[in-house]
């Protein structure tokens, strides 16, 4: 139970302890906050009394210590209150830093298959959008807040000793219904509609970033007026969101002014008996007006500030359940995304299903690769994507995936590199169970080559080095070499400074191919998962570039996922996937003639072969 509630306050006190790391600051930005307050209060009221005691026509010596405090008030107001927004704005840049660190560092380990439920305009905005929201926390609702609790402290102090009860009690009832009642009524209403716009605000994300990414898809299939028109109603039901969100605020605005317009006439008509009795000079009429009426300053922003504290509640919510994401994508454990029900997660101690395949271990040595029970599904209520797999290979050898589409290659691969959470089962490498290590560490392990692997708009040089940033001159180009790209970068315009556009726009899909390729091999990781490798290259390219693969692999484990079951000879163990199910394993020409999955593959493929028209 202690356990359990400690894990539940965890991200609200990370978040504090971040704030706490600018105490001293918040107290000094709070500070100036409320002494700006009071200047502009002074300043209203030294004027006031100026215009008031001027109209009755007295000596220049009597308004002259009024026209000094003008002075003083008006500049000292300016200089207090670029004190206050330099002070609060840089610790609230310093703040936000530490945010971005904390939140991609706990980003980092969960892509991107940990978190299947977020699409990426959801997941870009949560990184940029909820994280910028933070800032208006502190300045429009840490600040404002703690500056106006303070002014209102002084100012009932001041009212009770100046004015008495009734004015003490005016003011009280100012306070409370300016400063708690509309504020409440603001952040009731901005916490309900703000969920919608942030909906709203998602999916008009993840619709742009279809139509930026898909543009070409989009341009051959002639489909881009329906996904503009898809993409405007996305916008325009932002923006209504929005507009009723911003209701709220402006309503609450409102109440606030009335409030304070009510308090300033009440005051007057209390001070009205007393100036005519003489109780009251009559030049603090007006003064006493204006004083009420420059608290305009403090309580008129806790309405906005109640709206950014609503949003900056459920910006929290998303970063910190990102933060709490489970290996499904739920959240677990955190108070501000309470009400989703927890993971249940395997044993993969106790019983599992069978599996199918028999162990091939080597007796004299420790497998290099063994996995044990490894199963994974990526919804809570979902089918296991991939049942329990059982397999290890020895240091040096190749295994080599294969299966129809969607069999779970891609997924099993995905769980060996770390990129995914497995539901249950575990990892060796080379006797170390890497599930219990940090993921950087079982990544570290690997060179992963995607099916279409990422070309950033860089040189070459560059996009090959991001696997190594150390490595020399002659590394790289045996790098190179082994990708059969040796050519192919001399006769660029700037050799390796040659930059190839955004996503490899400059380069064919095979040339894209052996870059990624290239930077597998220049890791030089013990271990290497190669998904279709032979993608995009021709026939005989493949054949020219194969022999120095082999060369630049040699000694090292490697995995292959692959479709074309021609280039199993050279494999030393084939692993055959169908549903998620392991359905053999063992030698190639065993397979060929006991495994019908296999069998039908091998048909299919020499049929189209034989057939190149049906194709």
């Amino acid at each position: 139970m202690r356990e359990q509630q400690k894990n539940r306050e965890e991200p609200v006190q990370r978040f504090w302890k971040i704030l706490r790391q600018e105490w001293r600051v918040v107290a000094v930005a709070t500070v100036l906050g409320t002494l700006t307050a009071g200047a502009g209060t002074g300043l209203m009221a030294v004027s006031a009394w100026l215009i008031a005691t001027a109209a009755l026509q007295p000596s220049v010596a009597e308004l002259a210590v009024a026209i000094v405090g003008v002075r003083f008030f008006g500049v000292v107001r300016a200089v207090l209150r670029y004190l206050e927004r330099y002070i609060s704005h840089d610790a609230v840049f310093r703040l936000l830093g530490a945010l971005r660190v904390w939140f991609y560092q706990t980003l980092e380990p969960l892509i991107p298959g940990s978190l299947p439920g977020l699409e990426r305009g959801d997941l870009a905005g949560r990184l940029v959008a909820d994280v910028e929201t933070l800032q208006y926390f502190y300045l429009r609702v840490l600040f404002p807040g703690l500056a106006a609790l303070l002014t209102a402290a002084i100012a009932l102090a001041a009212a009770a000793i100046w004015g008495g009860l009734g004015v003490a009690v005016s003011m009280l009832g100012l306070f409370v219904t300016a400063g708690l009642l509309v504020p409440y009524g603001v952040w009731s209403w901005s916490r309900r509609e703000g969920i919608a716009w942030a909906q709203t605000r998602d999916y008009f994300r993840t619709v742009l970033a279809d139509t930026l990414e898909g543009i070409g898809e989009l341009a051959l299939a002639d489909a881009q007026p329906a996904q503009l028109l898809r993409l405007c109603q996305a916008e325009e039901e932002m923006q209504q969101a929005q507009r009723r969100l911003r209701q709220g605020t402006f309503r609450g605005t409102a109440c606030s002014r009335i409030a304070l317009d009510i308090t300033v006439i009440g005051l007057i008509f209390f001070c009205i008996p007393l100036v005519r009795t003489g109780d009251l000079p009559g030049v603090w009429l007006p003064v006493t007006a204006l004083a009420v009426q420059s608290l305009t300053e403090i309580l008129l922003p806790l309405a906005q500030s109640a709206h950014y504290l609503a949003q900056s509640r459920l910006a929290l919510a998303r970063l910190f359940g990102i933060g709490y994401a489970g290996p499904e994508g739920t959240v677990k454990n955190c108070p501000l995304t309470a009400g989703v029900a927890a993971v249940p997660v395997i044993n993969s101690a106790g019983p599992v299903l069978p599996v199918i395949a028999t162990l091939r271990q080597q007796e004299s040595a420790l497998p290099a690769l063994q996995v044990i029970n490894l199963c994974f599904r990526y919804r809570q209520t979902g089918a296991l994507v991939l049942e329990p797999v059982t397999f290890s290979l020895a240091a040096g050898q190749r295994l080599t995936i294969v299966g129809p589409s969607g069999a779970g290659k891609s997924t099993l691969a995905g769980l060996l590199t770390g990129l995914l959470k497995p539901l249950s089962g575990t990892i060796y490498l080379n006797g170390v169970d890497m599930l219990r290590e940090e993921p950087e560490r079982l990544r570290s392990q690997w060179g992963v080559l995607p099916q279409d692997p990422y070309v950033f708009d860089a040189s070459v040089e560059d996009n090959i080095r991001l696997a190594r940033p150390d490595a020399d001159e002659r590394e790289l180009r045996q790098a190179l070499t082994a990708a059969g790209l040796d050519d192919w970068w001399q006769q660029l315009p700037q050799g390796l400074g040659t930059r190839i556009g955004q996503n490899g726009l400059a380069v064919s899909g095979g040339e894209r191919q052996r870059l990624g390729l290239a930077r597998v091999l220049l890791k030089n990781a013990p271990f290497l998962l190669l998904d279709e490798p032979a993608a995009g290259l021709d026939a005989l390219t493949r054949r020219l570039v194969a022999e120095n693969w082999r060369q630049a692999m040699e000694g090292k484990t490697v995995v292959t996922i692959t479709h074309r079951l021609t280039d199993l000879a050279a494999t030393d163990e084939v692993l055959v996937l169908a549903r998620g199910r392991l359905t053999g394993m063992g030698q190639w020409s065993c397979l060929l003639r006991r495994n019908d999955i296999v069998g039908r593959m091998w048909e299919a493929q020499r049929d189209a072969i034989d057939s190149p028209s049906e194709i």
